[in-house]
């Protein structure tokens, strides 16, 4: 599978990590795996830990490689919680 050809899904919680798997075809997408891991690091929607919680989304998302051997190029993330917040700005990175 090439990478373009895939999404990984990351949803970071504080109780469950969980990614899945989707493939983008001319036909639509479906998501193909799923894996979740117990979150570490995260209490109450906040990252206390920075290290144990990149282990789990790590971990996490090992495991989901290693049931679909796909790689992915593409990530959409789900950020949530009340000390997020947004700012209109224009700039580059």
């Amino acid at each position: 599978m090439k990478k373009k050809d895939c999404v990984l899904g990351l949803d970071i919680g504080t109780a469950v990590v969980k990614a899945s798997l989707c493939v983008m075809a001319d036909e639509g997408q479906s998501i193909i795996a799923s894996a979740s891991v117990p979150s570490r690091g995260i209490k109450d929607g906040s990252v206390v830990d920075i290290n144990e919680a990149s282990s789990a989304i790590s971990d996490c998302i090992e495991k989901l490689q290693e049931a679909t051997q796909a790689r992915c190029a593409t990530a959409a993330l789900n950020i949530s919680g009340s000390a997020v917040s947004g700012e209109d700005s224009v700039g580059l990175v």
